[in-house]
């Protein structure tokens, strides 16, 4: 080789020499995120990223500046240019992978009512922020429609967790609509039971505040209720029950007679246009015959059924019939029955007389028969009884007046058509004990001592004219 050629050599390596030091490349950086989640990568970016190809350190060669990666490591760039040189390697850059949320739990009630809704919360609760199923971000989610929910947790760094289970909802029917039953009036002073019948509830939400299935209503109210059931679903409001207050009929007013005769029976009336009646001997009828003397009473049921206090007490009383009287002599000229009663009907020949009293003046001669009273209880007609009269007597012109009666030791007679008097006084069998003349003052009244007669009734004679009096201690 000469010179020349050697010189020639010499300035080519020179050329190649310095063009190759005018291509060495820049040393690359990598920049970007470090840390990824799960299922996730990190885009790294190579600075300066205007070359044509890069060589990472995954072993691969790209022509785009930024890398994908999903794996944790430590990544390194070199750059390469046109001419195929490779630069220098990066400082490495380290990305890890980021530890995702726990798996989340739903809490909260599993069913609700018909037309209501229920929360449902995320747990743990600390999460920024959340993806459920219904699409909410927030924690806790209020849902109205049954069915499977389901959610995912995600953290500051965008990390999600893995999907909840499912929570299911269920939508519960609300109770049906209550009915009230129970009586729809009372009586004033009464009370009335309303209430439910089954099936049987958790809670009963009466408007007056009570919380039991029935209730004793006291006086006018309209009520409504609502029902709770295990579900705690509660009914729609019952329909208005109003509860009416009326008046107790007054004690009623017996009607009827208050005597009867022995062996008789005697009909009480109650008032008419009540709608049950009940006496005190168990009756259930507007009238009742009764055949024992004592205090009867009476109440009543009106049309709405309020019943009456008790009457005042009906007292009735049994008269005895009087015996059948016999008829016997009293004196010369009277006929005296014999017979207890309060009254008489003294015959003559067939034809009554006037005269009602126990003992008559036979001012002529025939038959004579009486009967005997106790009010309305009447005796059987007596034998015929045949008188002779065989003196007329003494006929007084007036009729005399005694008091008092009843007497206790003496006894007045007052006679103004008289000064003297001729006067008798038999006892109740019509024996005399006693007979005397008595001398009137001017004004004709005469006083008659009683010493020694005991109690009990007496006749008092005057003439033919008779006056019976009672004698007490």
């Amino acid at each position: 080789m000469n010179k020349v050629t050697t010189l020639s050599l010499l300035f080519l390596c020179l050329i190649s020499f310095a063009k190759l030091s005018a291509q060495v490349l820049p040393q690359a950086l990598i920049i970007g995120d470090t840390t990824f989640c799960p299922d996730d990568s990190v885009q790294l970016f190579v600075v300066p990223g205007t070359y044509p190809r890069y060589l990472w350190s995954t072993g691969d060669t790209t022509n785009d500046p930024t890398l994908f990666a999903s794996a944790a490591g430590s990544y390194w760039v070199r750059v390469i240019d046109t001419a195929g040189n490779v630069g220098p390697m990066s400082p490495t850059r380290s990305i890890s992978q980021i530890t995702p949320p726990a798996k989340p739990r739903i809490l909260g009630q599993a069913a609700f009512c018909k037309n209501g809704s229920t929360s449902l919360t995320a747990s743990p609760g600390n999460m920024p922020k959340y993806r459920w199923s219904t699409l909410d971000s927030s924690a806790s989610i209020q849902v109205s429609q049954p069915g499977n929910y389901s959610l995912v947790a995600i953290d500051i760094n965008g990390c999600e967790s893995v999907l909840s289970d499912p929570f299911s909802v269920v939508e519960n029917p609300l109770p049906p609509r209550p009915v009230i039953m129970g009586d729809s009036a009372i009586c004033e002073g009464d009370s009335a039971l309303v209430g439910l019948l089954a099936p049987f509830y958790t809670s009963y939400n009466w408007s007056n505040g009570a919380g039991s299935q029935s209730i004793w209503v006291k006086m006018a109210d309209s009520l409504r209720i609502s029902v709770t059931d295990t579900n705690g679903c509660q009914s729609p409001l019952s329909a208005v029950f109003i509860v009416r207050e009326s008046m107790r009929p007054p004690p009623p007013a017996i009607g009827g007679d208050t005597v009867f005769c022995e062996g008789d029976s005697l009909q009480l009336f109650g008032p008419m246009g009540q709608t049950s009646y009940l006496w005190s001997t168990g009756a259930t009828t507007p009238t009742v015959w009764v055949q024992s003397s004592g205090a009867y009473a009476l109440r009543v049921t009106n049309a709405v059924g309020c019943i009456s206090p008790f009457s005042q007490p009906w007292r009735i009383s049994e008269l005895p019939v009087p015996a059948m009287p016999v008829i016997s002599p009293f004196g010369p000229d009277s006929l005296h029955a014999n017979s207890h009663a309060r009254s008489y009907i003294w015959l003559y020949n067939g034809q009554p007389l006037a005269d009602s009293s126990e003992i008559i003046p036979a001012n002529q001669s025939g038959v004579y028969q009486v009967i005997a009273l106790n009010e309305s209880c009447i005796s059987d007609t007596s034998a015929a009884f045949s008188f002779v009269k065989t003196s007329l007597g003494e006929k007084l012109s007036d009729e005399f007046a005694i008091y008092p009666n009843p007497a206790k030791d003496r006894l007045y007679i007052l006679f103004p058509q008289k000064r003297e008097l001729e006067i008798a006084v038999m006892d109740i069998q019509g024996k005399k004990i006693m007979q005397q003349r008595l001398l009137l003052d001017a004004s004709g009244l005469g006083e008659l001592k009683l010493e020694g007669l005991a109690q009990g009734y007496y006749f008092l004679r005057i003439g033919a004219a008779w006056k019976k009096f009672l004698v007490k201690e």
